[in-house]
């Protein structure tokens, strides 16, 4: 039944938004008290034990909150190092933006403290948008402790330092002087002694100072010199260097160390922008070096170092010192049969001498090869076998090798042979060679209607001499390098003192003692002079 009287519950019911109530009040009916799916509380609420929320979001839209713990713990489920660590907040300037401060976890563990945010003002997420449109917030503060890195735009300056420093050198330059900041320091300086090294010195040292020239006393005068052997510079007087602003001598002589100092070649002169030597007498030879001096009979001369002296001019040109450069050939055969109204080149030829190897009795054996340029003269003589018809000639022919052509350049003709025992005739000539390689040949030709012969087997048959005529420039084949004077060798050839006396056609220099003369004359060596 139902008991309606006194005091009891006849209707269970539960708050909006706060309790939820499920059931009746009936007699021995169930009712269920619980909390609302989204409740929400007026008035204060007190929690006296803890308060655990697993939601994702929790949202507080209290103006102040008071918080006892004094360590916030951020990123409790942050098993790895992918979100950043942080707070931010919203303000409205153009539009919405968010400011905070956190710890960026892509950039090697910086904390950033920013203005804005990037991609276009995104709200932060697990992590704060750094890319276009980030920017770092200012921080103002009074005072810093630590190491800071970056650059001061508007730092502060003090008047002084807090506490002043002595700056100290030590090693080659010495001195001390203090400074504090509030003004610049001047400190006098020490070099110490043997301290100065070659990088120190410059060429601005000399640059503007007054020069000595020619004409002033030296003696008593110093130059600083670096010394190897002391690795140091050491004071030396020019004198002792053979360097002296005096000359020794008499005017126009060359002058030459002489025990470390000057002395003067009195036969060695420069007169005239030229090289003068002074006639003198033959000087002793000296071991090593080579001799070239003028004697009183208006000649040059050269000594070597062992050997008589070697005369180098006559009369003005140079002197004759090589052999006699030529040849005479004759035909071999007695009987040499030349085919009517044909010229035939004899090939077969016995050498009464041939001086200089202008024939070959083995190879070209018709040529004669001039081998140097010059003057030659040219003889030759033909003899025949008697016969009346025709005439006989004997030609030679100059062959131009560098030019490729071929000129007669002495002809001897029988005009009316007679029918005695033989016909004989000759002629000569002077001719010029430019080129070495140049060479000649012998023609021989007849028109006695029938083969005749044309005699040999003696030098006073039909014969062909060629001797060079400028002997005194040279007669055979140079000695020694371009530019290496040209000496008798005492066998009729020439011959050269390897670098004791050499010539620079290039620059019109003369060395001797050495083939790379830098001067007009240089000698390397003692050179001996005597009046």
């Amino acid at each position: 039944g139902t008991d309606t009287t006194g005091n009891y519950i006849a209707t269970v019911a539960g708050t909006a938004n706060e309790v939820d109530v499920s059931g009746s009040g009936s007699e021995g009916g169930a009712v269920t008290v619980g909390i609302v799916t989204n409740p929400t509380l007026t008035g204060n609420v007190t929690v006296t034990g803890d308060l655990t929320v697993q939601g994702t979001t929790t949202t507080v839209s209290s103006t102040t909150v008071t918080i006892d713990d004094p360590l916030f713990a951020l990123a409790d489920d942050n098993s790895a190092d992918a979100v950043d660590i942080g707070f931010y907040g919203k303000y409205v300037d153009s539009g919405t933006k968010y400011t905070g401060f956190f710890r960026d976890a892509s950039d090697s563990d910086k904390w950033k403290l920013f203005a804005t945010t990037g991609n276009s003002h995104a709200a932060p997420t697990t992590t704060v948008n750094t890319t276009s449109g980030f920017t770092l917030g200012t921080l103002v503060a009074d005072t810093f402790e630590g190491a800071l890195s970056g650059n001061a735009t508007s730092a502060t300056s003090a008047a002084t330092w807090t506490t002043a420093r002595t700056l100290s050198f030590t090693g080659d330059v010495t001195g001390s002087g203090s400074v504090n900041g509030s003004a610049d320091v001047a400190t006098a300086l020490t070099i110490a002694a043997n301290a100065v090294e070659t990088a120190m010195v410059n060429a601005n040292v000399i640059t503007g100072q007054t020069e000595i020239t020619s004409g002033v006393a030296t003696d008593a005068d110093f130059l600083l010199l670096y010394d190897a052997d002391a690795s140091a510079y050491k004071k030396v007087k020019p004198d002792n260097l053979g360097v002296s602003g005096l000359a020794a001598g008499s005017a126009n002589e060359l002058q030459y160390n002489n025990s470390n100092a000057f002395a003067a070649a009195a036969n060695v002169q420069i007169l005239n922008a030229a090289l003068a030597l002074k006639e003198m007498a033959t000087p002793n030879a000296s071991s090593g070096f080579g001799l070239l001096y003028a004697k009183s009979d208006n000649e040059l001369y050269y000594r070597n170092d062992t050997n008589a002296e070697v005369k180098l001019t006559n009369a003005g040109s140079l002197a004759g010192g090589g052999a006699f450069r030529g040849t005479r050939l004759y035909l071999t055969s007695a009987n040499n049969s030349i085919s009517n109204d044909s010229a035939t080149t004899p090939t077969v030829w016995t050498e009464s001498f041939d001086v200089g190897g202008l024939h070959n009795a083995s190879s070209n054996t018709d040529r004669i090869t001039f081998g140097l340029s010059g003057y030659y003269q040219i003889q030759i003589q033909q003899e025949w076998q008697a016969d009346a018809a025709g005439y006989r000639e004997m030609a030679v022919t100059r062959r131009d090798v560098s030019g490729s052509s071929n000129n007669v350049v002495l002809r001897d003709r029988i005009v009316a042979p007679s029918s005695q025992t033989t016909a004989v005739s000759g002629t000569s000539s002077i001719i010029y060679v430019d080129d070495g390689t140049d060479y000649l040949t012998v023609q021989l030709y007849q028109n006695s209607g029938a083969a005749l012969n044309a005699i040999g087997n003696n030098d006073d048959s039909t014969f062909i001499t060629v001797t060079r005529m400028d002997m005194a420039s040279s007669f055979s084949q140079s000695s020694g390098t371009a530019g290496h004077l040209q000496l008798s060798d005492g066998s009729g050839g020439f011959t050269s003192d390897s670098n004791q006396l050499f010539f620079d056609t290039s620059n019109n220099r003369l060395g001797i003692g050495t083939a790379t003369p830098s001067t007009s004359l240089q000698v390397s060596g003692t050179v001996t002079a005597t009046a």
